[in-house]
């Protein structure tokens, strides 16, 4: 389903959805004393995007040089990132541009 309404996209929406409210509360937890719990928390939901929103692209062989690939390769790249994986929505909002 190119529009993202199928069960697929539905799917994928959910889980970058709860996967960006984990890395706020990771955020939260570096913010509020607990730096290294927060910090070391922040990769568990960047793996978990990985293995189910980045991979399955990446294993299929539907990563080429386009635009849409591109985004969800700086996805990957912006979510490593501690903080800035934390602070932006990058996984909610890749999913929304490659379902449009």
């Amino acid at each position: 389903m190119s529009n993202g309404a199928g069960p697929e996209g539905m799917m994928a929406k959910v889980i970058a959805g709860m996967l960006d409210v984990f890395g706020f509360g990771c955020l939260f937890l570096s913010a509020t004393g607990d730096a290294e719990l927060g910090v070391s928390m922040s990769f568990i939901p960047d793996i978990i995007g990985i293995a189910f929103l980045g991979g399955p692209k990446l294993i299929k062989g539907k990563i080429n040089k386009t635009k849409k690939s591109k985004g969800i390769l700086w996805t990957i790249l912006g979510e490593i990132c501690p903080f800035l994986g934390d602070i932006a929505p990058l996984w909610s909002i890749s999913v929304w541009k490659r379902k449009k």
